[in-house]
């Protein structure tokens, strides 16, 4: 079995871009789509003590795990996961999420393997 053939998700990266100046000279930012409809693969993590990720000093539990190919991605952005079959679904197949750590997982240039936290959907 081939990796692409595991990527059964699909993602898109969303990118922090500065949009103009407030009133006060401040710049402003919107998110943008960045990568669209990306092949990866998205797995809900056990809540083992590897899942915990340092991020400033503060000690942040990763929720899941994203495999996909070598790909213009960073931790800044944000991501949109479609197709997940793996966990709660909250009425829909469409998850965001928070990049808390992006790692080479084979060493050799293959795919990256990321540490990611789960934006819970807002209670109406």
């Amino acid at each position: 079995m081939s990796f692409d053939s595991l990527m059964k998700d699909r993602m898109t990266t969303r990118r922090r871009s500065e949009t103009g100046t407030d009133a006060y000279g401040q710049p402003t930012y919107e998110y943008q789509n960045w990568l669209i409809d990306y092949p990866c693969l998205l797995q809900a993590n056990r809540g083992t003590e590897e899942d915990i990720v340092e991020i400033h000093g503060e000690k942040v539990i990763s929720t899941h795990r994203l495999y996909i190919r070598i790909c213009d991605i960073h931790e800044a952005d944000q991501l949109v996961v479609t197709g997940w079959e793996g966990g709660p679904d909250y009425g829909a197949l469409t998850r965001s999420f928070r990049i808390l750590s992006i790692a080479q997982a084979a060493g050799q240039h293959h795919h990256l393997q990321a540490k990611l936290k789960a934006i819970e959907p807002k209670e109406v």
